[in-house]
């Protein structure tokens, strides 16, 4: 829905921030003024602030509502995923990128060596 929270920021899409008086909506901006009275003290907020509720871990960044980009090395819907290259072998895990945690018994950059 349409609106601004009374901080200002405007949620969803703009057009209608009817907070209080000395704010307002233009197309991608919401405009704060602390001052009624001198232009030149308006203050723009991007109008879409997306919001990711689990947040986004290791770097990731919140682009979209619900949605990280991950910064690389790391996927999944909250970048807590690491990413390896090389599958890890017997047992191990992919435990940070492209780092192997080798299963007891096991060792080497993707616990192939026993």
């Amino acid at each position: 829905s349409c609106g601004c929270r009374c901080s200002g920021v405007c949620s969803g899409s703009c057009g209608c921030c009817g907070c209080s008086s000395g704010r307002s909506c233009g197309t991608e901006f919401c405009k704060i003024h602390p001052s009624d009275f001198f232009e030149e003290h308006y203050i723009w907020i991007p109008c879409i602030v997306p919001v990711c509720t689990s947040g986004c871990q290791h770097g990731g960044t919140c682009t979209a509502p619900d949605t990280c980009t991950c910064a690389s090395g790391w996927s999944d819907d909250t970048c807590d995923s690491a990413v390896c290259t090389n599958d890890c072998q017997n047992g191990g895990q992919c435990t940070a990128p492209d780092t192997c945690t080798c299963a007891v018994g096991w060792s080497g950059a993707t616990c192939t060596l026993g």
